[in-house]
């Protein structure tokens, strides 16, 4: 086996912004990233590879056989494994994390906190700028869902040192840590081993690669200005519709196409929210053809999915970071036209997200 710090890192999200994100942030260490849309057939000999099962919609037992499948054949290969989970606790995360598990063998441990987006993770529940989310506890939520035993780590016994023998004395599959900061985060990557796999969102991964960066394949950063980027939020979330208005505010020059606000009842994450996804899909790709568009800016994981899927774009590099957990990239669509793109995840960043993302991605 080769040593930890020079295997490939290999990053299995529930939706496509969720491994854009993830990829992103290894990105930002200066480690070569790559998003490849569906299970990869092959695996880099280093950087970072992140890849989603598109499970978040999906009932626990077809998610968790998904995940099962997308660990498959690759889950002999060389290689340091990370689970990326919801910020926010959406998805089949117990059944997700069994099947994953059953797959690699081992343990894990879960933080789902990203301080640099407000989220942290304390008492074992999600914290959103200091708030706990109504569906937050994560040790609960787990309990319901998985059939592996679960403990739970405070943030005093973190910071005295103890995390490695508290993992060490627990008989619990899955570990619970709390974490606010980066600091805290660095501090559960580092204990991170073949058997004991990390779990959680961004900013988990982030301290993760860190470690890595060094011996992995590192890459110059920056990509070329773009000129008539098209934005497309496919999210239905409420935070999702306040980015759009500031950007119709600031940014009236740049082309927009948003979804409807979901009719009452309608899913956002559902079947029938996928089914819109896809022909929202079509008319985005229509307006990209009909502009001249350079670049694609996708917020949404099923829409992100769906619009590359029509274009036939089957693998991106990530090129940048525009702001943090936001992964600019390029590829090639079916006919070998050159595309950047951009993904977002609905939920990501203050009003002014998409107007920074755009500014960036004109004026790099």
């Amino acid at each position: 086996m080769l040593p930890a710090d020079r295997r490939p890192l290999l990053i299995l999200a529930d939706d496509l912004t969720g491994a854009g994100d993830s990829a992103a942030r290894c990105r930002a260490t200066g480690m070569a990233a790559t998003i490849s849309l569906g299970v990869p057939s092959t695996i880099p000999a280093g950087g970072a590879l992140a890849f989603s099962s598109e499970s978040r919609a999906l009932p626990p037992a077809v998610a968790a056989a998904r995940v099962h499948e997308c660990v498959g054949h690759l889950r002999h290969r060389p290689a340091v494994w990370y689970k990326k989970i919801d910020s926010t606790l959406r998805g089949a995360l117990g059944a997700e994390l069994d099947a994953w598990l059953d797959a690699l063998g081992g343990r894990a441990i879960i933080c789902p906190a990203f301080p640099e987006q407000g989220r942290t993770l304390i008492g074992g529940v999600v914290q959103l700028h200091g708030q706990p989310l109504p569906s937050g506890d994560l040790c609960a939520r787990l309990a319901q869902q998985s059939r592996r035993r679960c403990a739970h780590v405070p943030l005093a016994a973190l910071r005295a040192g103890l995390l490695a023998q508290c993992a060490a004395d627990s008989a619990a599959d899955l570990l619970v840590v709390d974490a606010v900061s980066g600091a805290d985060l660095a501090q559960i990557a580092a204990l991170a081993d073949p058997m004991l796999h990390l779990c959680g969102a961004a900013g988990l991964v982030h301290a993760l690669a860190q470690r890595h960066a060094g011996a992995a394949t590192m890459v110059p950063g920056g990509m070329l200005p773009v000129q008539r980027p098209l934005v497309a939020i496919g999210s239905g979330s409420a935070v999702a519709r306040r980015q759009v208005a500031w950007l119709r505010r600031h940014r009236p020059d740049v082309a927009v196409l948003q979804l409807p606000e979901p009719p009452d009842g309608l899913a956002l994450d559902g079947a029938a929210a996928q089914q819109v996804a896809r022909q929202f899909a079509q008319a985005v790709v229509a307006r990209a053809h009909q502009d001249g568009s350079d670049a694609l800016v996708l917020s949404g994981g099923a829409t992100a999915a769906a619009v590359l899927a029509r274009l036939g774009i089957t693998t991106l590099a990530v090129g940048d970071e525009p702001v943090p957990g936001v992964a600019r990239s390029h590829g090639r669509d079916a006919a070998g036209r050159a595309w950047q793109v951009a993904l977002k995840p609905g939920n990501h960043g203050d009003d002014a997200v998409l107007a920074a993302i755009v500014a960036q991605l004109m004026s790099a």
